[in-house]
């Protein structure tokens, strides 16, 4: 349950339907409840105590008030970042400049290992 208090400034990341974009912008609590927090701004509407997901009124969530710009990169962040690396790596085949040091390289950063062996089968 977070403790949120009226007054204090949250981020607000709603969804674009059709998109694979989110708008962003500042929400101010204008009220807390034992399940519910009212907020107000450029939105305005109310969030779970528990998971500061907005209220979608029996439709899916509009969106989700976050702490922080920084509470939101630590929730938020590794998927945004590999959904990132994942369509600016395009195509399913390297670009001729990428070398296979590179590839296995990053690969080890991620925790993956994908060294090949060039050794003829006996």
């Amino acid at each position: 349950m977070h403790k949120l208090e009226r007054g204090q400034k949250l981020l607000y990341v709603g969804n674009i339907y059709g998109s694979n974009r989110s708008q962003r912008t500042e929400v101010t609590v204008v009220s807390v409840g034992r399940t519910w927090a009212q907020i107000e701004g450029p939105f305005c509407g109310r969030i779970d105590m528990e998971t500061l997901m907005v209220d979608g009124r029996g439709f899916g969530s509009p969106g989700t008030c976050y702490l922080s710009r920084e509470h939101y990169q630590q929730q938020e962040g590794p998927k945004l970042a590999w959904n990132a690396l994942r369509s600016a790596m395009g195509g399913t085949t390297p670009s001729s400049d990428i070398s296979y040091e590179t590839v296995v390289a990053a690969a080890k950063l991620l925790g993956i290992d994908i060294a090949i062996t060039f050794e003829p089968k006996a």
